[in-house]
């Protein structure tokens, strides 16, 4: 074999080499690279391609660093209760779905109905785990683990009191939980059992699908908080808005611990024609 057709063998080799460690995150690349100003993974893809067809090097190519995902996680939000309706401040207070609430949560399972959920966390309180329960009737063989740590912001005295206009706080006899409290709870939960639950996992060449039904609050403030944090990030055109009942908020977990938003209190499930869905949520008042 001549000089030329052995150096053109080895440059071939090694792009073929490169492509097939390429191909073992094609998984990871879907999501959008938004801190390598590429518009999502497919653009490294097809570079790869461009570069591999004109037989050039593509080591400058190896400085965009593309993380697999290794978890994908889904905060729903439970369905519509009587005190949602009525604007009263739940709290903690166990409270049940209405018949709305019901019908949302079947909805809401319905969506989910084809992810292959590997687990599924709830908060405790009644609202969220039976919403929990309607959505695994499609995954009979899935438990669900339920934990105080995703109940709603404790309210205090406030709890059963319909919502005011800017509520502020004032004097009771039992306070609400503090803001600084309630975030350092979201934020341990998730580092706690997200992060460190899914490290302790096996590999997987697929990612983990992980199902957590709990509370608007919840969902919001940890949401925001690990925006804040630099933990996670927001895919483009991902607003971080208002979470309705049974919302859906998808968070992917990569390899190196951070998260992407890829979409936030999303209700497109919810059946066309049922009665108008409420925009505002009584627990999320503002109290100081």
């Amino acid at each position: 074999m001549d000089g030329s057709r052995l150096k053109y063998t080895k440059v071939r080799n090694r792009l073929l080499d490169k492509y097939t460690d390429f191909v073992g995150h094609v998984r990871c690349v879907l999501h959008t690279c938004t801190k390598w100003g590429l518009a999502d993974g497919h653009s490294i893809l097809r570079l790869r391609f461009s570069y591999q067809h004109l037989n050039l090097d593509t080591d400058q190519l190896d400085n965009y660093k593309v993380m697999a995902i290794i978890a994908r996680v889904y905060l729903v939000r439970h369905g519509e209760t009587d005190a949602n309706r009525s604007g009263i401040i739940q709290g903690q207070m166990d409270t049940a779905l209405n018949d709305r609430g019901v019908q949302q949560a079947g909805d809401v399972g319905e969506a989910l109905r084809s992810i292959p959920f590997d687990r599924a966390y709830s908060s405790d309180l009644v609202r969220a785990s039976k919403t929990a329960e309607l959505i695994l009737k499609h995954h009979p063989s899935l438990r669900v683990e339920k934990q105080e740590m995703l109940r709603e912001r404790f309210m205090g005295d406030l709890q059963g009191q319909p919502v005011q206009s800017k509520t502020k706080w004032v004097a009771t006899r039992v306070e609400p939980e503090s803001p600084t409290t309630f975030v350092n709870r979201t934020l341990s939960w998730w580092n706690k059992t997200i992060l460190k639950g899914i490290a302790s996992l096996p590999l997987s060449a697929d990612p983990y699908h992980i199902l957590v039904t709990t509370h608007g609050g919840v969902i919001g403030t940890m949401v925001r908080n690990l925006i804040q944090s630099g933990q996670v990030s927001c895919a483009p055109d991902v607003v971080i808005w208002f979470c309705g009942n049974t919302s859906i908020t998808i968070v992917d977990v990569t390899e190196d611990g951070l998260g992407i938003i890829t979409k936030y209190g999303d209700v497109s499930h919810i059946r066309k024609g049922e009665e108008e869905r409420l925009e505002t949520n009584a627990d999320e008042v503002q109290i100081k």
